[in-house]
């Protein structure tokens, strides 16, 4: 029988949140590193977010604002359709992420 989310012990639920984290942390750096400075564009949210950062110059409308305005429509739709536990991991995920490549904008001269 499998744990739900909501059901693992405390030491399961600080090592899921600490490996959200840590992947979270790489992929920011991803992104600001690589993906942004040199135009690279893949699939996915990060990708069309470079595409219409590129499109759309701005200095509020940046790839990282894209990146956090589609992952906030996206979360809209996960949380109806699959639901609380879900939603919450996922509306987490999305704002850390954001919120560290924006900083990062701040941070790092480029």
């Amino acid at each position: 029988m499998t744990q739900t989310a909501d059901k693992k012990p405390f030491a399961g639920r600080v090592k899921e949140f600490l490996i959200i984290n840590l992947g979270l942390i790489l992929m920011s750096f991803g992104v600001f590193f690589f993906k942004i400075p040199y135009g690279f564009s893949t699939g996915g949210v990060s990708g069309l977010s470079l595409i219409l950062g590129r499109v759309f110059p701005s200095p509020v409308l940046t790839p990282s604002a894209f990146v956090f305005i589609i992952n906030m429509a996206l979360l809209a739709l996960g949380f109806a359709v699959f639901g609380r536990s879900f939603g919450v991991r996922t509306a987490y995920t999305s704002l850390v992420l954001s919120c560290a490549t924006w900083g990062l904008e701040y941070i790092v001269p480029m």
